[in-house]
């Protein structure tokens, strides 16, 4: 798993589904698709419950969204350090 992956995923549930989240990363909504299928297939679970409205957090979507929050924090964080 990457954190590319772990951001894509991440504001997926954040912006409420594919299109918005690729909207907001500059990136195209067959990307993220790629990204997700490919995270699941590595991890072997489905995380996101795909419907034509939202796409929603299985209970392992949860779980990696949990601990996703505080890897990308704690990643933000090592950045700040590294540019002080």
């Amino acid at each position: 798993m990457g954190l590319r992956q772990l951001r894509y995923f991440i504001a997926i549930i954040e912006h409420g589904g594919f299109s918005r989240a690729a909207s907001e990363l500059g990136r195209t909504q067959q990307a993220l698709s790629k990204a997700m299928h490919a995270l699941e297939e590595e991890l072997g679970v489905r995380l996101l419950d795909r419907n034509s409205q939202v796409a929603s957090p299985t209970a392992f979507g949860k779980l990696l969204l949990e601990h996703g929050r505080a890897i990308e924090s704690e990643a933000r964080s090592f950045r700040t350090k590294l540019s002080q």
